[in-house]
């Protein structure tokens, strides 16, 4: 006897659709996800799927959906899958979502069971959507499983626990003010409703939203990209650029280093802690070419258009790179793109893990469409002034006239004669 629920309308089920609805199959467990859409078409969900990862590890996992996303071992004991389309038609009692693989690494029974963070059906212009957080009902499921030892092979893999979940929102919440990373309709929480606000937004269908998260991309358009970006960030592939800075300004001709610095934030609204992050600048020295000297960051050669690339060092709380031309800066410009790639649990990365701000002429980045768009530009100094030079001294002061002699005495007055005697 098998307990095999069927989904009611808003719910989602795990595993087959007729007897045990959860089964392994030599060293794998295969378990399909699907929802109950009743009349609506599904244009928005997030769903986050517990397993015990001492028993089961995802190797796989396929959407269903081409407008979907799906993480997996980010972190090792969920499965996250994530969709947004305004467009989209898919509807039904039984619609399959995604399918996920599991390896078995040991003898046990286990439980799978979720939430459904976001779940949003659209029906004649009417909008549907699911309490936040709401618990599987039909898909909560328990497995037998039985480690093979090949699946034993697997267990000595390094594992990371969620740290939580997303969508949980604030105890109290000021809305926009509390500038929580990717919170379009301010709410305090950051969830794959968030992505159909701003696709709304984009097409002028959603005039209340928080103006700062608008534009992850940063290239000062809100556009569908930005909307993308956001899925992918609701995912945990994509973090938040949340600052970005030169923190030195170097003059022409001398050898003093450039540094460059920028902080980054989880869809957890977290600071990345650079454990499955990486992050690199390209960087245009003038339009020319010069050997760089690096003393923080490591050399990645040079891209398409012979720029700098080089791996930034997290120090403290932000990703950081310091360099220098080997003959000195020259005069012009420093142009500097940010590349940030993420992996999962077990570094493995794709290419919905990498974006560049705000393009890149890495040849991976120009296979898909790039090109070079620098975040950051700095026009460097002229030449340090000589010292300046030391006024001249005043003359010397004339010496002191002297004193006007006093005018001459008037002669003393002639005697006078005596008077003649009478005859």
């Amino acid at each position: 006897l098998a307990g095999n629920l069927v989904a009611g309308v808003g719910d989602v089920d795990l595993g087959f659709t007729s007897g045990v609805p959860l089964r392994q199959s030599g060293s794998t467990v295969t378990m399909q996800v699907r929802t109950n859409t009743g009349t609506g078409t599904l244009v928005n969900f997030q769903l986050a799927i517990d397993i015990d990862d001492e028993v089961l590890l995802a190797s796989s996992c396929e959407v269903s959906l081409s407008w979907a996303v799906c993480t997996i071992n980010d972190p090792t004991d969920q499965v996250i899958i994530v969709g947004d389309n305004s467009q989209a038609t898919e509807s039904g009692s039984d619609l399959l979502l995604a399918t996920v693989t599991f390896d078995v690494l040991s003898t046990a029974t286990t439980v799978i069971n979720g939430t459904i963070v976001e779940l949003v059906t659209e029906s004649s212009g009417v909008e549907t959507r699911v309490d936040q957080n709401t618990p599987l009902v039909a898909g909560a499921s328990s497995l037998f499983t039985t480690a093979t030892r090949r699946s034993l092979m697997a267990t000595s893999r390094s594992r990371s626990r969620r740290a939580s979940r997303g969508g949980r929102r604030l105890e109290t919440c000021s809305g926009c003010a509390e500038g929580i990373v990717g919170d379009v309709d301010g709410d305090c929480s950051f969830t794959s409703f968030d992505v159909r606000v701003l696709s709304q937004y984009i097409v002028g269908d959603s005039p209340v939203v928080c103006a700062d998260q608008l534009d992850p991309t940063l290239n000062g358009v809100v556009e569908a990209q930005d909307a993308q970006a956001l899925l992918f960030a609701v995912a945990g592939k994509y973090r938040f650029v949340t600052n970005y800075s030169f923190t030195s300004s170097p003059s022409t001709g001398t050898t003093e280093d450039l540094e460059v610095r920028v902080g980054l934030t989880t869809h957890l609204n977290a600071v990345d802690d650079g454990t499955q992050t990486t992050v690199y600048f390209e960087i245009d020295v003038a339009g020319g070419s010069y050997t760089p000297v690096y003393s923080l960051g490591t050399a990645n050669g040079t891209t398409t258009e012979g720029f700098w690339f080089v791996r930034a060092v997290y120090v403290g709380s932000e990703f950081v790179a310091s360099v220098h031309p080997s003959g000195g800066w020259p005069s012009g410009q420093v142009r500097v793109a940010v590349i940030v790639e993420t992996s999962d649990a077990f570094g493995v990365t794709d290419v919905q893990r990498k974006f560049p701000y705000l393009g890149s002429s890495a040849q991976e980045y120009v296979d898909n469409g790039f090109t070079f768009v620098p975040l950051l530009e700095q026009t460097i100094r002229g030449p340090p002034l000589p010292p300046p030079t030391p006024p001249p001294l005043p003359p010397p002061s004339p010496p002191p006239s002297p004193s006007p002699l006093p005018p001459p005495s008037p002669p003393p007055p002639l005697p006078r004669a005596p008077p003649s005697p009478p005859p």
